[in-house]
């Protein structure tokens, strides 16, 4: 009988690997660059008005552009700005550990400024983190795990909107003008899933291998 090469082994590792990592959710990763029905819009509340949402060809982290929210907050209550995306079909964000967004603001929060990601989901209620950015005109990345937003990882199998808040309410000076730019936004599995599956799927490999030699 001929005996097996190491490259048929490795290539049966390779098969098993994929068979392995279809159980990882894959990343979603949006650069943040367009406007309208189907991607970003716009909505807010009462006192925050008038308010914009417009591409920023000068202003990004990366990339060519970012997505610029301008508002005039002009009283406490129901001063906020909300961008968000609507997803027809649900995203299963369960299996997702690590979000990231990167964020600037001509507000700080320590003249009263803060934006919170809201995880709207069908069946399970809007889970939140709230961000609070150091200082104005600074590009920060505000980076979280699934379980600041939640302990029960079930909870994310249905989101169906993902929205920024940008609250004004507790702004020391009314009315105030207020940019916030949002860009590069990945939402992705823990780097350490895909590592432990490559890992099993080599060790697998060598198994196969070191039985058939002997």
């Amino acid at each position: 009988m001929k005996t097996p090469s190491l490259f048929s082994a490795l290539v049966a590792g390779s098969l098993t690997l994929a068979a392995v990592t279809t159980t990882f959710a894959a990343p979603y990763i949006d650069p943040m660059d367009t406007t309208g029905p189907g991607y970003w819009e716009l909505g807010g509340g009462s006192n925050a008005n008038p308010k914009s949402l417009t591409v920023d060809t000068t202003i990004y982290s990366q990339g060519t552009s970012s997505l610029n929210a301008t508002a005039t907050y002009n009283s406490g209550g129901s001063a906020y700005v909300d961008v968000f995306r609507n997803f027809s079909t649900p995203l299963d964000l369960s299996t997702n550990t690590t979000f990231n967004v990167d964020i600037r603001s001509t507000v700080a929060w320590s003249d009263g400024m803060y934006v919170n990601w809201q995880l709207l989901t069908v069946t399970h209620g809007t889970y939140e983190v709230t961000y609070k950015p150091a200082s104005a005109n600074a590009w920060y990345t505000a980076s979280y795990t699934m379980s600041d937003f939640t302990s029960n990882s079930s909870n994310l199998t249905d989101v169906n909107y993902i929205r920024f808040r940008i609250i004004g309410d507790a702004l020391g000076t009314f009315p105030q003008t207020a940019s916030t730019n949002f860009d590069n936004m990945q939402i992705v599995p823990e780097p350490s899933a895909g590592l432990l599956a490559l890992f099993g799927a080599g060790g697998i490999a060598l198994v196969k291998f070191r039985r058939r030699e002997s």
